[in-house]
């Protein structure tokens, strides 16, 4: 009725809500995919990997296996270059979805297996629905993207509304190949990053003054190279 999204805080305890959140990086990006799960009948095409980051918005098409691979070893290349310029920074997304595609494209391929595992490794990855998850109560009905939105006071204005329909307006390009049917994704896949970097700031803004942020990761140290055949198997 009155438009004001109400919420609290839950009591914090150690390595949950508010705790998982680090303290913003000029290299920090938000990460989110669009993927066809109809594509094939044993596995769906993951065609779109959307990152925004103070830099702006880039976009990686992936429309067939080869360039699926391509795009996910891009996607990761992207990533650790980022993290040498950026030791700080961290990779923002909202849900295990991303997180999940990657290690599945990892594994189909069998490729960028050990630039994965350190990026895991490093806690690269916030899945800030665990955050809110864990560190607000909010009056919605669900803790979708679509919902916590309304914290930050986040609007939509793109065409496509939601991930469903951008499922259905790939399908209809696959048919018909008309360029404003991807543009449209884009710009859908676009707001959900604004929405999602809006929300890490607003959480950022709302961090009780009690909880520590998460330091740096300090690895130990790595095992021996692999021998040849090790490395061949």
């Amino acid at each position: 009725r009155t438009g004001r999204l109400d919420w609290h805080e839950i009591p914090g305890e150690p390595d949950r809500g508010f705790a998982l959140l680090p303290v913003p990086s000029e290299g920090d990006l938000v990460f989110d995919i669009e993927g066809d799960p109809f594509w094939e009948p044993s596995r769906g095409l993951h065609f779109l990997f959307g990152l925004l980051g103070a830099d702006g918005y880039q976009v990686i098409w992936a429309h067939d296996r080869t360039e699926e691979r391509a795009a996910f070893e891009s996607l990761i290349d992207l990533f650790h270059e980022r993290l040498a310029r950026h030791p700080d920074m961290h990779v923002y997304h909202y849900g295990v979805y991303e997180t999940t595609a990657i290690k599945q494209l990892m594994g189909v391929y069998a490729t960028r297996e050990d630039a994965v595992d350190d990026l895991l490794r490093r806690k690269v990855f916030v899945d800030l629905y665990t955050v809110v998850r864990q560190g607000i109560r909010a009056g919605v009905s669900s803790y979708s993207l679509k919902d916590v939105e309304a914290l930050p006071k986040f609007h939509r204005d793109a065409g496509v509304k939601s991930g469903t329909l951008a499922v259905l307006e790939y399908e209809q390009w696959i048919e018909r190949r008309e360029a404003a049917r991807l543009d449209a994704i884009a710009a859908y896949n676009l707001e959900d990053c604004v929405a999602t970097r809006a929300l890490r700031d607003w959480l950022v803004a709302h961090r009780p003054a009690d909880v520590m942020p998460p330091g740096p990761v300090v690895l130990g140290a790595t095992d021996e190279e692999p021998s040849p055949s090790e490395a061949l198997r």
